[in-house]
């Protein structure tokens, strides 16, 4: 799944290439590591981790819509 997502990349990549520029948004994805609901909760480590998904709480989904934590423009040059 992780390797998916770096293709999909790599194709964007290829087609800000072509063009002058290219914007990705990027949402925030949960490592799937923890079971906590919110940054201040208390630790709760799972084992075993859970796979890897974009984060789908209240942190980065505004109106039922997933908000992007960073925006990347390549540039042509």
């Amino acid at each position: 799944m992780f390797a998916a997502r770096w293709s999909r990349l790599a194709l964007v990549a290829v087609v800000a290439v072509a063009a002058a520029a290219c914007r990705l948004e990027l949402p925030a994805y949960d490592s799937g590591g923890d079971d906590g609901t919110t940054y201040k909760a208390p630790d709760k480590d799972n084992n075993p981790k859970k796979p890897t998904s974009k984060a789908m709480t209240p942190h980065f989904v505004i109106n039922r819509v997933v908000v992007p934590v960073a925006t990347v423009t390549l540039t042509k040059k």
